[in-house]
């Protein structure tokens, strides 16, 4: 009974591949057919890069778009939303991006308004180009 092993395990841009070859006596060299392709998402690959991680403990060790919730070493993906007060769009990963004059709605910064309910406070929607500007402009 010839049993198949593992004969190349590499992980690359956050996709493991597996080789095996189907003689344990023959050479360690593997053909394309034999190899099982695993991506990794939503983790990264492993520090010795042969295989994909199973959990985090930093960013770094999710794939592109997603963080790693160091509370349970799972990653997630990287989602917008608005704050409360609706003043900056804040992502899962920590970051702010500050409205300025407007506000946020849908988990993105308004670019024009169209009445003082657009804009950041005490800014209000200037009356003949939609934009967000002081009161006292």
């Amino acid at each position: 009974m010839m049993h198949s092993v593992v004969c190349r395990q590499t992980c690359e841009g956050n996709v493991a591949r597996v080789a095996f070859e189907k003689s344990i006596a023959a050479a360690l060299t593997c053909p394309a057919q034999a190899q099982v392709v695993v991506p990794c998402a939503p983790y990264s690959c492993s520090a010795n890069g042969e295989t994909c991680r199973s959990q985090c403990n930093a960013d770094g060790e999710c794939a592109s778009g997603y963080v790693c919730k160091e509370s349970t070493h799972e990653c997630l993906p990287l989602t917008y939303s608005c704050s409360q007060d609706r003043s900056k769009v804040v992502g899962t990963d920590g970051s702010q991006h500050d409205c300025g004059n407007y506000v946020c709605r849908a988990a993105a910064c308004l670019e024009q308004c169209t009445n003082v309910d657009d804009c950041d406070s005490p800014n209000i929607c200037h009356p003949s180009h939609p934009h967000c500007v002081p009161p006292e402009y």
